[in-house]
């Protein structure tokens, strides 16, 4: 039992020395890749500050000129923004326009199409009115003919009429 422990003992101080060793080989690697990349920096660094000496030398040569050249392109960059700017306004301010037209049609064509509706309704209105008042005056008419007709059936029921006893008497 005790030789079992010892063993077990063993192989974690052989797995912890290994788990150190591959640590120390990471940590080897990192630091060996840190100094190449602090190298790199530094000689990108250089590079930098050789061609912006070269940049400031052509300046130089270049004179005034060449110094109103650029403010003139700085100043046409800033104008072709604000142009820009001003576009994208107007292009938003004509869709929203555009947008507001649509929506008046929309209504515009809804109140045409309710006009429509109520003007058919009073042309039918219209026929309706005109039939029942042609309907009306047949009715006076055939009103008039029952009228006359019942006088003409008085009339006669007088001249045909039977005496009866007691008219007689």
């Amino acid at each position: 039992l005790e030789i079992d422990s010892e063993a077990a003992a063993a192989k974690a101080e052989l797995a912890e020395e290994r788990s150190i060793a591959a640590f120390e080989e990471k940590k080897k690697r990192w630091q060996e890749e840190m100094d190449e990349k602090q190298r790199e920096a530094e000689e990108l660094e250089q590079h930098l500050l050789i061609e912006e000496q070269r940049a400031r030398d052509e300046e130089a040569k270049r004179g005034p000129a060449s110094r109103q050249a650029r403010v003139e392109v700085a100043e046409a960059k800033s104008k072709l923004q604000e142009l820009e700017g001003a576009k994208e306004s107007l292009q938003r301010q004509l869709h929203h326009s555009q947008r507001r037209a649509e929506e008046m049609e929309q209504k515009a064509l809804s109140v045409a199409r309710e006009l429509v509706d109520a003007s058919n309704s009073i042309a039918w209105m219209r026929v309706e009115l005109a039939s029942q008042q042609e309907l009306e005056q047949q009715l006076k008419e055939v009103e008039r003919r029952c009228g006359w007709l019942q006088q003409c059936l008085q009339v006669e029921g007088d001249l045909y009429a039977v005496p009866t006893a007691a008219e007689d008497g």
